[in-house]
């Protein structure tokens, strides 16, 4: 990718910069998903995470992976620990967490849910309650109430799933800190590659990457290069 020359500088970075600018935040998470798919890429993801994305191909009901969970808890996290399991199932709710971001809610039992985490309000504003939903989702896990949590992604591809939620949500960048060490001079340095116009479409279009931007954001980067 022509872009990745442009950011090569970013490797040589040595201060940590905590909050990631849309274009920062889209050039990360560009570059890890090209490493994902085994394309070039300027970082060393390796020590991130590995590079192997186990899928579950067929997908299955939150009700159905609930129940396999109560029944034997031991081989449910044998079956879907740290792999992406598909869901397909009409929802019951939604609501907010702490952070005021969305859960969607599926009722799997008489009194208990699963609480989906990872949808941005874009992707969850115009859903009808009770249509059927097909998500991507990882970490699968049963609280003490027998309530049921995961992160998921409206995302088809696999790989786009891992690197938007790992670069976007704040709960990974300490652990990003272990591959990039962001300076602003660095990234000021990374602007001067792109045109004024296309920073300043990246930052009013692309500052919450989902699936209804993510596509539309990565032209903008390609065709904003000077």
């Amino acid at each position: 990718m022509k872009l990745i020359f442009y950011v090569v500088l970013l490797a040589l970075a040595t201060n940590v910069h905590a909050e990631l600018t849309p274009l920062q935040k889209l050039v990360l998470t560009d570059d890890f998903e090209a490493w994902l798919d085994g394309n070039k890429s300027v970082f060393n993801w390796s020590t991130f995470r590995k590079k192997e994305i186990e899928v579950n191909n067929s997908f299955s009901s939150p009700s159905i992976i609930y129940t396999e969970f109560v029944n034997n808890i031991f081989k449910a996290e044998n079956t879907y620990g740290g792999k992406i399991q598909g869901i397909y199932s009409p929802f019951n709710s939604i609501t907010k967490n702490d952070f005021g971001e969305p859960v969607i809610v599926f009722d799997v039992g008489s009194f208990n849910h699963l609480y989906v985490n990872g949808p941005s309000i874009k992707e969850v504003q115009n859903l009808k309650i009770g249509a059927p939903i097909k998500l991507l989702c990882i970490g699968f896990k049963l609280d003490k109430v027998n309530d049921m949590s995961a992160t998921c992604s409206f995302f088809s591809n696999p790989s786009t799933f891992i690197a938007v939620n790992n670069i976007q949500h704040e709960s990974s960048q300490e652990t990003l800190n272990r591959v990039v060490k962001v300076s602003q001079n660095i990234f000021g340095n990374l602007e001067s590659k792109f045109t004024k116009s296309a920073i300043t479409d990246i930052n009013k279009n692309c500052d919450v990457l989902d699936s209804t931007n993510y596509s539309y954001c990565k032209v903008l980067l390609r065709n904003g290069l000077r």
